[in-house]
């Protein structure tokens, strides 16, 4: 929901640290990896936030591959390469060694999560998170 005030303030953290992102993503550093950014595309039912992997940034601005099947935006599908629009980033990731850095909507969710929940998202995504 647009009025999910946790939710919002996670993306708004996104956006004032996309300069981490930057940062790591600049770097080249071979233990960097999974890099990915949410980006909101319209919807009918007001907007779906999906992961887009396989980021570059040149010359200011960001293109990446989608890497989630949309359930309710028909603007992208799987695999399409998109330029992304900052003022659509809802959140951004990389792992460092299995050890998320950003995915602040990631732990929104966790923290949302049963403990059952959590153990089995934990073991399925292999992340590890860390407060």
């Amino acid at each position: 929901s647009d009025e999910d005030a946790d939710m919002n303030s996670a993306m708004k953290t996104a956006r004032e640290t996309l300069d981490k992102f930057n940062a790591a993503l600049k770097s080249k550093n071979p233990k960097l990896d999974n890099f990915a950014i949410k980006v909101r595309f319209d919807a009918p039912s007001g907007g779906e936030h999906i992961w887009v992997g396989e980021v570059s940034l040149k010359k200011g601005k960001y293109s990446g591959v989608v890497g989630n099947v949309p359930e309710r935006t028909t603007d992208v599908k799987l695999g399409d390469t998109i330029e992304i629009v900052n003022d659509n980033i809802s959140d951004w990731m990389y792992l460092e060694g299995g050890k998320l850095h950003g995915g602040y909507r990631i732990r929104v969710l966790g923290k949302r999560m049963s403990d059952a929940e959590r153990k089995q998202f934990d073991q399925d995504s292999g992340l590890i998170i860390e407060d």
